[in-house]
């Protein structure tokens, strides 16, 4: 469940989530999924726009510095946070939080 409230502390709006970022529901927060700009089923991550109902990006993102061997999964061009939400985000659009941690 995300909240986004007035200057008061007063809720203004509400909206639940499953694992993917897909809305249970029908309230709409103007900062959706991971807290991010929201605009229907689409979440800004700021490198590229990811869909939630389809669990993907939008568009392809080609192998980088970020991807790494080790973590096959992070290879494929439009897999949002590995294809575990669950643990794992991706705040810019780029590469999971994870593989920030596998390459410390």
């Amino acid at each position: 469940m995300r909240a986004t409230f007035d200057d008061t502390g007063e809720a203004i709006a509400t909206a639940s989530y499953d694992h993917y970022g897909g809305m249970q529901g029908s309230a709409i927060a103007p900062f959706g999924f991971t807290g991010e700009r929201q605009v229907g089923d689409a979440v800004y991550l700021r490198a590229r726009w990811y869909h939630a109902s389809e669990g993907r990006f939008a568009t392809f993102r080609w192998r980088t510095a970020e991807s790494v061997d080790a973590v096959p999964y992070s290879h494929h061009p439009y897999a949002y946070a590995l294809s575990n939400p669950v643990n794992w985000t991706d705040p810019t659009g780029k590469y999971s939080s994870s593989l920030i941690e596998a390459m410390i």
